[in-house]
């Protein structure tokens, strides 16, 4: 199988390994939202007179999924198969750009053109800039008329959990990467790959990360624990050659890695027309499930080896238990699910006497199985 990355906002001519930089030859006008058009402001929020200048880390590389294994890096087709991805704030005039020698016939926007010419991969990474993503980063410009420095209308960071109901300027990132996901579906839904329904096209939408601070934060495969902990003992498990399995202290600082962010929130749509839709699903994910999904999907892994999955992704309930000596992170779990990986389905039965633990910040309510019958699976159809 081959696979693309598409990112957003590069400098042209860039190394894909390294962060995008700033350029102050390079300007756009500031996004302004009209009455009643992000988070039912009553006024209008933005400068129609404000000229932004090209920010560093728009694009970065931590958000790209093959950035950080040597063997992704290594591979020959590392640098044909990371690409352009459009309709970022820049765009129109990305091409001035003097940062970097700007290739010949360079397209800001592959992505679109391999849309529709079919040069995409099986597997395809698609990554917003840190506006269009949510992420936010430091924007701003000087308004042609005041000559003032000021910060651009939608690119600030917002606090974890931020009220979506808010009127305030700083919740207009979350109404542009709302935008931004509307305007990559509904061009990968008008694409010749997408109307071919003899092809079997999907479209999964993720944050990369979930929903919670606390404590309580590590769901399906992270290491239980607050973030920033340290866990004492902590190390990934290498396969032996008798089947078994034990640590690999070879990583240094592992216990001190990301502990992750709560469950991630997934979205699937495809293109065939009799697959089952407005499924909603009420169990907890990852990043480690949805890789696990892949490895499933694509016959990458054999479920009847755990050691022929990657990394966490093979730390299922049933592997936790079976190597739980060699995993001291997981021997007081007081939620053996919630902290175990499974690939995303709707087959787990969830035990009625069952209530998924959670941080203090998260606000929607735990899953639970509490009112169902026996056997009965804690899945909904919406309209």
């Amino acid at each position: 199988m081959n696979w693309r990355t598409y990112s957003e906002s590069m400098n042209p001519g860039q190394d894909v390994r390294t962060d995008s930089i700033a350029d102050s030859t390079i300007t756009a006008p500031d996004h302004v939202y009209g009455p009643v058009t992000t988070n039912s402001n009553t006024t209008a929020i933005g400068d129609p007179n404000l000229q932004l200048t090209l920010p560093a880390g728009l694009y970065k590389t931590k958000h790209h999924p093959g950035m950080a294994y040597q063997t992704a890096r290594s591979s020959p087709d590392f640098k044909s198969s990371n690409r352009t991805l459009g309709g970022g704030q820049f765009d129109p005039v990305l091409l001035s750009s003097t940062k970097y020698p700007v290739p010949a016939g360079y397209d800001v926007d592959q992505f679109s053109t391999d849309l529709q010419s079919g040069d995409i991969g099986n597997l395809n990474f698609v990554v917003p800039d840190q506006c269009d993503d949510m992420h936010g980063v430091g924007l701003s410009g000087k308004d042609s008329v005041t000559g003032a420095t000021v910060t651009a209308s939608d690119c600030g960071s917002v606090p974890n959990n931020y009220p979506a109901s808010s009127p305030t300027s700083a919740g207009t990132i979350i109404t542009r990467g709302d935008n931004y996901v509307d305007y990559l579906v509904k061009k990968i839904e008008a694409s010749t790959i997408w109307q071919n329904q003899n092809k079997r096209v999907a479209i999964v939408l993720m944050f990369d990360e979930g929903n919670a601070t606390g404590a309580l934060n590590s769901c399906c495969g992270w290491v239980p624990g607050a973030p920033g902990s340290v866990h004492a003992g902590v190390s990934p498990l290498k396969p032996n050659p008798d089947g078994t399995f034990s640590q690999d202290t070879t990583v240094n600082n592992y216990s001190q890695g990301n502990h992750g962010h709560g469950n991630s929130i997934f979205a699937v749509i495809n293109n065939q027309p009799t697959a089952p839709k407005g499924i909603s699903d009420s169990d907890a994910y990852s990043h480690f499930a949805f890789v696990r999904t892949l490895q499933d999907m694509f016959q990458l892994a054999d479920p009847k080896v755990d050691g022929s999955y990657m990394g966490r992704s093979k730390y299922t309930e049933s592997f936790i238990a079976a190597n739980i000596l060699n995993l001291p992170e997981y021997a007081g779990s007081a939620d053996t699910h919630f902290d175990s990986v499974r690939p995303m389905s709707h087959s787990y039965v969830i035990p009625t006497t069952y209530t998924q633990k959670q941080s203090a910040d998260v606000q929607t309510a735990p899953a639970s199985g509490s009112g169902l019958e026996p056997g009965q699976r804690l899945v909904t159809q919406v309209a």
